[in-house]
């Protein structure tokens, strides 16, 4: 667990990545952060990564075994010889 030290430490350190941020903004585009990407924080945050860069086959396996693993268990899961009587 982290000491309080290392708290403080840790949140002077976001603080003084905030405050460059701020200032890079006011520098480039004349607005604060919050202000240019206003739109973009309230937007829930979709990776595209496979749409530039399609799996590759390991990627692929593993979904699949993923997905198989996961149908096996919801099955098992409704199997009513597997069934245990609550208490």
């Amino acid at each position: 667990m982290a000491s309080g030290e290392e708290i403080q430490s840790g949140t002077r350190q976001v603080s003084s990545q905030k405050n460059k941020c701020t200032v890079f903004a006011q520098r480039v585009w004349g607005k604060s952060w919050a202000d240019v990407f206003a739109t973009d924080v309230t937007e829930e945050f979709t990776p595209n990564d496979f749409e530039m860069h399609r799996p590759d086959w390991f990627v692929a396996r593993r979904r699949r075994a993923i997905s198989k693993l996961k149908d096996f268990a919801h099955q098992m899961l409704l199997d009513p010889a597997l069934a245990v009587e609550a208490p």
